[in-house]
C-alpha cells in the first residue's frame, strides 16, 4: 500500500472515534487469498492509526506468506490472522499469527507464533551470528566500546 493512497486520520479524527461498545467479533483468517480480502481492514486501520511500519502493511504480510509459509512433510505453516471487529462491522485490530505444527516421531507439536518469527530470519538472529563470526562477543568483552553489527556496545 503507498503511504499517499490511504491518508492517516489527523489526531482530532481520531480521538472523535468513540467505540460503541466493547464487544468485539473474531473472525480467524487461513488462507493467502483470505488475507488478500482483508485489503479494507488494513487501509482502514491505516487510516486511524497512522502506522508507517513496514511490517504492518498487506504486502508484507502477503509477501511473507506466499514466500516463506514451510510446506515440508514435517513441518507445516499456516496463517492464523485475528481479526476483531466492533459491532459495526469496522476492523479494530488484526494479530498477524502462524501456526506451525511440526512432526517428532510419533509426537505432533503445534505453535502459534507473529508472521516473521522464523528464527532462521529474524535480524536479532542473524546480528548474533555475524558477531560470532567475527570472533567477538561485544556483551562480554569488558574492554569494547565499539559500533558494530551488534549495536553499541560500552562495558565498564
Amino acid at each position: 500500500m503507498a503511504a499517499d493512497a490511504v491518508r492517516p486520520l489527523s489526531v482530532e479524527q481520531r480521538e472523535s472515534i468513540v467505540a460503541p461498545s466493547l464487544e468485539l467479533a473474531t473472525e480467524i483468517v487461513t488462507t493467502v487469498e483470505g488475507i488478500r480480502a482483508l485489503k479494507p481492514d488494513y487501509e482502514h486501520l491505516y487510516r486511524v492509526t497512522g502506522n508507517t511500519l513496514p511490517f504492518a502493511v498487506q504486502e508484507w504480510h502477503l509477501g511473507w506468506c506466499e514466500h516463506f509459509l514451510n510446506r515440508r512433510p514435517l513441518v507445516r505453516e499456516s496463517p492464523r490472522f485475528c481479526v476483531l471487529r466492533s459491532r459495526t462491522g469496522a476492523c479494530v485490530a488484526l494479530v498477524p499469527l502462524i501456526l506451525t505444527r511440526r512432526r517428532l516421531g510419533p509426537l505432533r507439536v503445534a505453535t502459534l507464533a507473529p508472521t516473521g518469527a522464523d528464527p532462521a530470519l529474524t535480524e536479532i538472529r542473524i546480528t548474533s551470528w555475524i558477531c560470532r563470526r567475527a570472533g567477538r562477543n561485544f556483551a562480554r568483552d569488558s574492554s569494547a566500546t565499539s559500533a558494530s553489527p551488534c549495536g553499541t556496545v560500552t562495558t565498564r
